[in-house]
């Protein structure tokens, strides 16, 4: 791994350990989500970044008003694999002050795919991310994940099973380090 790039997943830990001191927050929409929005930001909702069937997965992407390339979190939500949503962003909005874009991710919860359809659906939004990452302005080298509860452990399975063939199916998902971080408590695996 190239200096630069362990030094800046560090920070980013490091980060959201700061950050993620209150780790209560809701991952789902509150009445006042939409005000935690800073003034500028571009959004754009319900994305769709994968079709499964007739099934259409969204995503929501926040990005701060500059015409540089930034940093991006993907937030992927809690609640027990079997309720939660995307909306809102959680405390990942939190970092648009900060420069980061943020993509908040919809995937299928476990009333309606099994297992790994969610952690599928998860690799399947880095892959749409980085293939868009010109029209976003992301910059490829500085994609992070962030998630609570369920979507804790997906970003961790996100960062875990790169070379694992049966769930790599998206062509470029890989992830080169995670930091799972649940109230306070980091778990790197670089």
């Amino acid at each position: 791994m190239r200096p630069f790039t362990f030094r800046f997943i560090t920070l980013v830990c490091v980060g959201f350990m700061v950050i993620n001191l209150n780790c209560h927050a809701q991952s789902t929409p509150s009445r006042g989500a939409r005000s935690r929005i800073p003034s500028g930001t571009k959004v754009d909702r319900d994305v769709v970044y994968q079709k499964v069937g007739d099934r259409e997965l969204h995503l929501d992407f926040y990005r701060p008003s500059t015409d540089q390339v930034v940093p991006l979190v993907i937030w992927v939500h809690g609640g027990g694999w079997k309720s939660g949503s995307k909306n809102g962003g959680g405390p990942s909005l939190s970092l648009l002050p900060k420069g980061f874009a943020v993509a908040s991710v919809e995937y299928r919860l476990s009333g309606e795919a099994i297992f790994p359809a969610a952690l599928s659906d998860c690799k399947a939004a880095v892959s749409f991310l980085r293939k868009h990452a010109k029209r976003y302005q992301i910059d490829l080298d500085r994609i992070g994940a962030w998630g609570s509860s369920a979507g804790g452990h997906l970003v961790a399975m996100l960062g875990t099973t790169g070379d694992v063939d049966t769930v790599e199916v998206h062509p470029i998902s890989r992830c080169r380090g995670i930091a799972s971080i649940n109230c306070g408590t980091v778990n790197s695996l670089f």
